[in-house]
This record gives C-alpha cells, sequence and structure tokens, in this order.
C-alpha cells in the first residue's frame, strides 16, 4: 500500500500538482517512516527551509550513504552569499553600423510579371504551414514539457507521458490534412486544421498556465517549462495561421 501511494504521489508532482503529491507522500510515509523514496520525492513538494531540512535529516537517517542528500542538506544549512554592489548590471552600449544612403540602380530590374500571376505557388503556403505545424506538434510531444533540477539530479517529464499523446495525434492529423490540401483546395480542410490547431493550442496553453501556478523554483531546486511545451503552443499557432490562410 505504501509503494502505491508513493507511485501516485511521484505521478500527481510530474502532473504539476503539488500539493496532492505531497499529501500522498506524506501518508505513504505515515505507513513506512523509513520509506526513502518517498523522503526523497517530498522534499521536492516542500516549500519551507525547516521543513525541507528535517525531509534530508531522515532521509540521512535511513541511508547515511545518501552523497546526495548530505550534499543538498549542506547546501540548505550554508549561510547566503552576499550580492557583490560593485559588478555592474548594464552591458556597454550596442554600437549600431552606419546606415547607407539610398542610391537607386541606373537599369533596375524589370519585374517577371510571369511570378505574380503564378497562383499555384500561393495555395501551396497554407498546405505547408499546415504539415510543418504538425510536425512541430509532434516533435513537442515527445520532448520535454517540464523539468526538475537539483543536486538529485534531473527529472524531465515529457509530452507523451500526459497530454502529449493526444497532441501527437493532432498533429499526425494536421500532416495528413496538410497533404490532402496540396492538391486540393478544399474548405472543409482548412476548417479541420483550424479546429485541431485551436485544440492543440488550447491543450499547451493550459497545460503551461497550469505548470507556471504549481511547480516551483528556489536556491536549491529549479523547475522550468520543457522546450516540448513551447514547441506544441507554436505548432498548434501554425497550425490555426495555416487553416485561415484559404478560407
Amino acid at each position: 500500500m505504501s509503494s502505491e501511494l508513493v507511485t501516485q504521489g511521484i505521478a500527481a508532482f510530474k502532473a504539476g500538482d503539488r500539493a496532492k503529491a505531497r499529501q500522498l507522500l506524506i501518508s505513504a510515509i505515515r505507513q513506512n517512516p523509513n520509506n526513502e523514496e518517498a523522503l526523497s520525492w517530498l522534499y521536492f513538494t516542500l516549500e519551507n527551509k525547516e521543513q525541507k531540512t528535517h525531509c534530508l535529516e531522515e532521509v540521512l537517517r535511513i541511508n547515511p550513504a545518501n552523497e546526495k542528500a548530505r550534499k543538498t542538506l549542506e547546501h540548505l544549512r550554508a549561510p547566503a552569499q552576499p550580492m557583490d554592489i560593485n559588478q555592474p548590471i548594464i552591458q556597454a552600449p550596442i554600437e549600431l553600423p552606419t546606415i547607407q544612403p539610398y542610391q537607386p540602380q541606373a537599369n533596375p530590374t524589370p519585374v517577371n510579371r510571369s511570378r505574380q500571376n503564378a497562383p499555384n505557388e500561393s495555395i501551396n503556403v497554407g498546405s505547408i504551414l499546415i504539415i510543418v505545424s504538425g510536425a512541430l506538434i509532434i516533435l513537442g510531444a515527445i520532448l520535454p514539457w517540464a523539468s526538475v533540477i537539483s543536486v538529485f539530479g534531473r527529472i524531465s517529464v515529457y509530452g507523451y507521458e500526459g497530454d502529449g499523446m493526444l497532441t501527437g495525434i493532432i498533429g499526425i492529423l494536421l500532416m495528413i490534412l496538410g497533404f490532402f490540401r496540396i492538391k486540393t483546395s478544399s474548405v472543409l480542410i482548412g476548417a479541420l486544421a483550424i479546429i485541431l490547431g485551436i485544440l492543440a493550442g488550447i491543450i499547451g496553453g493550459l497545460k503551461f498556465f497550469n505548470l507556471i501556478i504549481n511547480l516551483m523554483s528556489t536556491e536549491y531546486v529549479k523547475t522550468s517549462i520543457g522546450i516540448g511545451l513551447y514547441i506544441t503552443i507554436l505548432g498548434g499557432i501554425g497550425g490555426f495561421i495555416g487553416g485561415v490562410a484559404k478560407i
């Protein structure tokens, strides 16, 4: 039962719900006070320095050979380093290049009218954008959506471990729609691309704001939003623009 609570607590932490993760891990520790894994994960959910210190002391009580816990505890107990007030915080001004005045050409190159009257080139722009956006969303699903870095190491949460499975399917559908749209300028295909782009953007956006609210960064633990989430949101926007391009 204790191991199941630990597994659920880790899953909740990776999903960005630190409060639920803390509750589950504390329940696991109450059942087994010598659960080193539960105490190690509990450390990441705590915000109070004294609670973090006590948590690490318990880890070392159970396993005195845990060097990562020992180093983290030393960092917690070390006094804060004073800021060097003599360190400049303003960079030197950037030297701008000299702008040369405009000089008209004696014999300007004539405009190629044939390229201006080529409608097929503009028709494929939206289709290519939809295909590229779908590929970006698929790429975002297999890249990290969030990361936690501490002396314990780096923990990455990949998109496919959660909502990235859904966005990955959306990316595949967008690529299929883009290839179909190259052959036919169907309004329906454009409308479907818009819907899928909005859906991917909403999923990525909601996850982004959820991580901002729930994840933390302290002096000893740094949490950050992964590149995969940014790419997913960018792909959703691109899919929307690609669908609108020809409607």
